[in-house]
């Protein structure tokens, strides 16, 4: 595997994730909206200026890519409008995964919030909830943020469900609160209250995301990383 596409390149996970890539020899196409935002220069990357929300870009981009890998957050820089965010995040996701089944592209690694997924009531066969992060999942707590959070917590299952039903090879990496901290060389990965911790640096995430690309790991599985 040595073609990938990227969503969301130009944040601050994406670009790490990005450079990684390319100097471990993969080529990358990156979907971006604002060119002068990413000014990230490879003879093996290829930007292509356009919207998520555009169904034949985004097919421009997966198309002759072996893996897909979604950081796209539309929450940042953005307007706190939840409505707008969400119906963006479903947006994005359904025409990845399109453009994935009709280009024939099965692996898709995405990377999700760990807070966000547990108002939502979002877990993972391998969780161990203990008693703290169990009363954020109860039906009580979950009622309460849709009430606050609206649309937005509720995309947040529908996404999780749309790329489960799907028959790709997917990861969905999440992360809890994340830091610009420097990595120490090490981190942790494991699952709700199994060998997990509270933040996670962006320069783990992006070696962990690499890692989860290179080497098969953690299929249809969604794990953990903290620093």
């Amino acid at each position: 595997m040595n073609k990938i596409a990227v969503f969301g390149a130009s944040g601050r996970t994406g670009k790490l994730f990005t450079e990684l890539g390319l100097k471990n020899g993969y080529s990358v196409k990156a979907l971006v909206r604002d060119p002068s935002k990413f000014d990230f220069r490879h003879s093996n990357l290829q930007v292509i200026h356009g919207d998520i929300a555009d169904t034949i870009k985004v097919e421009e981009t997966v198309k002759a890519s072996e893996a897909v890998i979604n950081l796209f957050d539309p929450s940042k820089g953005s307007p706190p409008n939840l409505r707008r965010i969400a119906h963006l995040l479903l947006t994005a996701d359904r025409n990845i995964l399109s453009a994935m089944q009709q280009n024939n592209v099965e692996r898709l690694i995405v990377v999700d919030s760990v807070p966000v997924g547990l108002v939502a009531g979002i877990l993972d066969p391998n969780d161990q909830p203990r008693f703290m992060n169990k009363w954020f999942i109860n039906k009580f707590t979950i009622f309460i943020g849709r009430n606050l959070l609206g649309e937005l917590l509720e995309a947040g299952p529908t996404q999780v469900d749309l790329i489960k039903q799907s028959p790709l090879r997917w990861t969905i990496v999440r992360a809890p609160t994340l830091s610009d901290q420097p990595s120490k060389g090490n981190y942790r990965v494991g699952y709700l209250d199994a060998n997990t911790g509270k933040v996670a640096s962006r320069s783990d995430l992006a070696a962990f995301l690499l890692d989860v690309l290179m080497n098969g790991k953690y299929v249809r599985e969604m794990p953990i990383i903290s620093s």
